[in-house]
């Protein structure tokens, strides 16, 4: 048996709120997620948003680059959750 590194104790552990990336008050935390799998109807790529909201494509990557708008990069692709996206659109009317 190895003993644990200072290091890796401070570290949290995968299930600690702080690991998970908590929700901030009034956002829907990762338990309120649909349950279901997500289809193609639920992901959107940059100019399937660009679309949804009226504005270039390049504003769109843009604003995911900048943390202005939810998006998820996988490798070079930008991609972006249909829900994440209609609930920002609420927040930013509010």
């Amino acid at each position: 048996m190895q003993p644990v590194s200072t290091s890796d104790a401070a570290k949290p552990d995968r299930g600690s709120p702080a690991r998970r990336g908590a929700a901030e008050p009034g956002q829907r935390s990762r338990a309120q997620e649909p349950t279901r799998p997500l289809t193609r109807h639920d992901v959107l790529h940059p100019g399937e948003v660009a679309q949804l909201l009226g504005v270039a494509a390049s504003t769109v990557y843009y604003w995911a680059r900048q943390g202005t708008i939810p998006g998820h990069k996988r490798g070079r692709r930008w991609l972006f959750v249909r829900w994440e996206i209609e609930e920002w659109l609420v927040q930013e009317a509010a």
